[in-house]
């Protein structure tokens, strides 16, 4: 179907030329702006100067969205750590204190 001189197809919807829609009008003489169906994923919206979207990346896990056992081993990591930073500064004082008696 195309807007040239000759015999046309009768007025309905047809498979969209441009392939934007699953379907496009055809009046008896042109096509139209009536579309039916979604755009298709391969063209993404019409008139759009970037095509498709991408996918949108895998969202990080924030403290709510994990479980109870991601949370308990975030909490034991974190003591670990934090407990040896004491055991460093405690042993440390120690030594300052005898070190200091000795004097």
């Amino acid at each position: 179907m195309s807007d040239s001189d000759g015999p046309q197809p009768a007025p309905g919807f047809y498979p969209d030329p441009a392939g934007l829609y699953a379907a496009r009008y055809w009046d008896g003489t042109r096509w139209t702006e009536q579309v039916d169906g979604p755009p298709t994923a391969a063209t993404g919206v019409p008139g759009s100067p970037f095509g498709p979207a991408p996918p949108l990346p895998p969202q990080k896990k924030t403290w709510t969205d994990k479980s109870a056992g991601e949370k308990f081993g975030t909490v034991v990591i974190w003591g670990l750590f934090i407990g040896m930073i004491l055991a460093v500064v405690a042993v440390g004082t120690c030594f300052a204190i005898i070190a200091a008696g000795s004097r």
